[in-house]
């Protein structure tokens, strides 16, 4: 009867340990399950077609995941066919996949990989900015605290990490409420050190920009010695190198364009780049285009970066191809992949062709009807849509203060006034109103941004002159956008040899404002005063001294559709893009996998051995069945009792056969010890903690007797 009891009260307990297994399972399953969701925008609809297939589904959500990458961080993955109108089934699915997976691993005790899922989730949503709403952040925490805690089970960990979980709750309540957020919100010392650590982290790792990548916040140029570039041509000459391209002005700084505008346009830059239409070097592809003289050879340029900033390429106007160490962010800039650097890449130019464009802006368009033209203007009609629709917003503030300092915008019927008055007028007032100075000193209003500042003090140097020019440029309905980067100045290029490298010091550094001249693409324009003497500039009385720059080919639109149209094709691995971030999730992932398949195939051979062991127990005969349970309680070091070792040992060393009933009467007495076994581990591991406990008792009161 008691033994009965036992029996009972241990298979309570066993049943306990799997409803709490299950329910922790759930738990940690359900929290992933809703990270997952929300960094990935995931959306349940239990109706009609949303529900979706098993293989449709799949496809959606990869595709969802594809699309979210890419507009959160211009991460460009394969998309597929296939897909339904959603994935509810899939998702579902995938929960209960989840929460079978956490069962293996909380049932085997297998901390380590709960942990690496909790790693896996904190990269991913940290390296790609992917949002996990607070609540779920803190159940998920939570989630897996508990689990690991389950699986480790040490003796008085339980009572801290619980201590712990309590204040980590507590904090993160803090500092979600209102209260928490104002105190952040108003807390600029923290944020102003965050910064600066950040910058200066970048700085160490990816060189430094004297010009601080759009920061208009400097109050003078920093002062700075050392080798930017090491720049190596086998023809010589004087070039702009575009690094930093400035396409969005606001809080007193450029930033470049939202990531979603580059992944909308994605397949607009594929076909473009499939069409061989170079938007780096637009310029340099139209004046070889339109002009008679041909280059005999290409001029092949080696950049070796230095001390300069290494994560944008620096690349000319007449660039030829595409930079294979780099990744394409439109037609603007070109950046390294993943936390790379790009230290060292060579491309191919053609001549100097910033120094003629009036020239070869003028021969686009008057050469626009020869079947060579109209190909290169089809092509180019569908990049100048993008350019006129990102590169010429303006605020209705800046539009005020721009209207009040140098009056109306003109006559743009026509999309934008003309280019020769609008250069030469912004040139004109730039040199004639405003002093070129390197040190801004105190700031008069902190109110006034960077723009008003400048147009009132009427002081700056080139990033200021640079900034004014692109406004007013865009005012005027011209594209334009704020670009900083080294200049090879005629000088420089007389120093240089064929095939030897030269040193670009940093003080070659220069910021400078680009527009869009239709039909022949972004052309540098030189508005700082004393740089105007340094460069050499285009003739603005040839060319564009007329009215042959109102395009003749607007209603040309055929390429528009199948630019849209096109898909991103598979094959194009230049197209694809595979971060570090990816990478290293892949890894975390392939661990998962292997931690997996190392428990199944444990599972597997234990259940194989248990089979095995099963057939001897009750197959074989009673003498050598007795002789391997017996043997078997021995390995596992189970309790055995006087009468128990007696059988055993008349079924090793005695010539006597035994029966079926004594067979089963070690059966009987295997599975007691098993039960036994586990009961007592259970007792001392409770006697452990409840002795531990004691002990820190026992020294507090100590501590109080002796007064400390």
């Amino acid at each position: 009867m008691e033994t009965l009891k036992f029996i009972e009260r241990e298979n309570l307990v066993r049943k306990k340990d799997i409803i709490k297994e299950i329910l922790l399972s759930l738990f940690l399953g359900i929290s992933t399950f809703l990270c997952f969701r929300d960094m990935f925008q995931f959306t349940l609809c239990f109706s009609g077609s949303y529900l979706g297939g098993m293989r449709s589904g799949l496809v959606y959500t990869w595709n969802r995941i594809a699309d979210v990458l890419g507009n959160e961080k211009y991460i460009l993955l394969p998309k597929f066919a296939g897909a339904g109108e959603g994935n509810t089934l899939f998702l579902i699915t995938a929960l209960i996949l989840f929460v079978i997976l956490y069962f293996f691993f909380v049932h085997s005790k297998n901390s380590w990989a709960i942990f690496l899922i909790f790693l896996l989730t904190v990269i991913l949503s940290g390296a790609t900015n992917l949002q996990i709403s607070m609540g779920t952040a803190m159940l998920f925490t939570v989630s897996v605290i508990a689990g690991i805690l389950y699986a480790r089970d040490r003796n008085g960990l339980c009572n801290k990490l619980c201590l712990f979980i309590l204040t980590a709750i507590l904090c993160a309540a803090v500092f979600s409420s209102p209260l928490g957020r104002k105190i952040n919100a108003k807390s600029e010392t923290i944020y102003k050190i965050q910064n600066v650590v950040k910058t200066k982290a970048k700085e160490k790792y990816y060189g430094s920009n004297p010009l601080k990548n759009g920061d208009l916040k400097q109050r003078k140029r920093e002062k700075v010695e050392g080798d930017a570039l090491e720049i190596t041509m086998t023809t010589p000459q004087s070039i702009y190198l575009r690094g930093f391209v400035g396409e969005s002005y606001q809080d007193n700084r450029w930033e470049t364009l939202p990531n979603y505008n580059y992944y909308k346009e994605k397949d607009l830059f594929y076909w473009l780049r499939k069409e061989e239409f170079q938007t780096f070097g637009q310029l340099g592809q139209a004046e070889e285009l339109f002009h008679e003289e041909k280059s005999e050879r290409e001029n092949q340029v080696t950049i070796q970066v230095k001390e300069a900033d290494s994560r944008y390429a620096y690349i000319p106007y007449e660039m030829k191809g595409e930079i294979s160490e780099g990744k394409a962010w439109g037609g603007s800039f070109i950046t390294p992949s993943g936390l790379n650097r790009l230290k060292k890449y060579s491309y191919n130019t053609g001549n100097n062709a910033v120094k003629t464009w009036t020239d070869t802006a003028s021969k686009v368009f008057l050469r626009a009807d020869t079947e060579q033209a109209k190909d290169y203007l089809r092509k180019e009609s569908n990049y100048n849509t993008y350019v006129y629709e990102n590169f010429t917003y303006l605020s209705k503030k800046e539009k005020s203060i721009l209207n009040r300092y140098i009056g109306k915008a003109g006559d743009q019927s026509r999309g934008h006034i003309d280019y020769k008055p609008a250069i030469a007028g912004i040139q004109k007032y730039l040199e004639d109103n405003f002093i070129y100075t390197e040190n801004l000193g105190e700031k008069a209003e902190q109110s006034q941004s960077m723009l008003e500042e400048f147009l009132v003090s009427k002081k700056g140097y080139d990033v200021q002159f640079a900034t004014a020019a692109t406004l007013m440029f865009r005012y005027y309905g011209i594209p334009a956008r704020y670009v900083e980067g080294y200049l090879i100045t005629p000088k420089d290029a007389k120093k240089m040899e064929s095939g030897k490298p030269e040193i670009i010091p940093k003080t070659n550094a220069h910021a400078w404002v680009e527009i869009y001249v239709d039909g022949t693409g972004f052309v540098p324009i030189e508005v700082s005063p004393p740089y105007r003497k340094i460069m050499e500039e285009a003739d603005m009385e040839v060319g564009i001294s007329n009215n042959t720059l109102l395009r003749p080919f607007d209603n040309e639109g055929g390429a528009n559709n199948k630019a849209q149209e096109t898909e991103m094709s598979g094959d194009d691995n230049k197209h694809i893009t595979f971060p570090v971030i990816i990478i290293i999730c892949g890894i975390i992932g392939l661990i998962l996998l292997a931690i997996v398949i190392r428990l199944f195939w444990k599972y597997v051979i234990c259940f194989k051995k248990f089979l095995n062991r099963r057939k001897l127990f009750n197959k074989a005969a009673p003498k050598q069945a007795v002789s391997a349970m017996y043997s078997y309680m021995e390995e596992q070091k189970y309790p055995i009792k006087e009468g128990v070792r007696a059988l055993g040992n008349k079924a090793a060393y005695s010539q006597e056969e035994l029966s079926d009933k004594e067979r089963k009467e070690m059966l009987m007495a295997l599975k007691s010890a098993a039960k036994e076994k586990k009961k007592n581990e259970k007792k001392n591991k409770r006697n452990a903690g409840r002795r531990a406990c004691g002990r820190h008792a026992i020294v507090r009161l100590r501590g109080k007797k002796s007064g400390r």
